[in-house]
């Protein structure tokens, strides 16, 4: 079995204006290691979510070829898991917690039984198993994410793809969403591709971090997080290190959001 999992090649993407074509990626080759934590960080508008879109085949590239193990993605790839940003969208309303954990199995024709199991092991696990009967209104906005989660993970992916998960819930539910994902993570062996604005939550979770450039330029820095394991949101966040890893990646994500390199 290869160590690549996920593979993009000459992968681009554009938009139709009505000025015409809008690039936001351009010849981008990008693989994926498996069970890796990669985040893919860099300004506004740069390509982010639609290069995550395209990894996931939820959105068909321009031009270019997306593969998991070796085949060609044409559509979302069983193995794979997109978790949106926009967390409140990515669960049903009028079921309850436990129904919203088991759509994916129920469509995928599982058995109630087998469902019933897998569900109750995945809410105790995201913190949920008191509230399996209540439903997603009744839960703060720090639950419902942690619902989304238990959605995307109960049909045992190999590859999570999150795009800006944590952006709506306030700083202290954020850091412990942040360790959650963490400890799934190295407990199932997955492979997490990560889209944040936030520099320094790429550095705390990742193994790598990539940072796309503005108006189409692709992949400027590439970079191997060596942070010893499991982090800590104290200790590792006032390493030396890490620090490191932040300044690297945040004057670059800084330049390249005023062109003219002024802060």
């Amino acid at each position: 079995m290869s160590s690549v999992i996920l593979k993009a090649k000459g992968l681009s993407k554009s938009f139709r204006m009505t000025t015409g074509d809008h690039h936001v990626l351009k010849d981008v080759d990008l693989q994926i290691e498996r069970g890796s934590f990669t985040s893919i960080i860099g300004p506004s508008g740069c390509g982010k979510s639609s290069l995550l879109m395209c990894l996931s085949g939820l959105s068909k590239p321009t031009s270019g070829v997306v593969e998991i193990d070796g085949r060609e993605v044409t559509s979302p790839p069983e193995e794979a898991t997109y978790l949106f940003q926009q967390y409140s969208k990515s669960v049903f309303p009028w079921r309850t917690v436990r129904e919203n954990a088991e759509f994916g199995m129920e469509v995928s024709g599982v058995p109630r039984k087998t469902r019933r199991e897998r569900s109750a092991n995945i809410l105790d696990r995201v913190g949920l198993a008191k509230f399996a009967d209540r439903y997603p209104s009744e839960l703060s906005g720090g639950m419902q994410q942690r619902l989304a989660i238990a959605r995307a993970l109960v049909c045992e992916p190999q590859v999570l793809l999150m795009d800006e998960p944590f952006s709506a819930v306030d700083a202290l539910t954020r850091a412990q969403l942040q360790d959650l994902v963490l400890d799934i993570w190295e407990e199932a062996g997955l492979t997490i591709i990560f889209v944040t604005h936030d520099v320094e939550e790429a550095v705390y979770l990742s193994d790598r971090v990539i940072s796309l450039g503005r108006d189409a330029a692709g992949i400027q820095l590439d970079v191997e997080v060596d942070l010893a394991r499991p982090r800590n949101q104290i200790s590792t966040r006032e390493s030396a290190e890490f620090m490191s890893y932040r300044h690297e990646l945040l004057d670059l994500v800084l330049s390249d959001h005023h062109p003219d390199g002024s802060a």
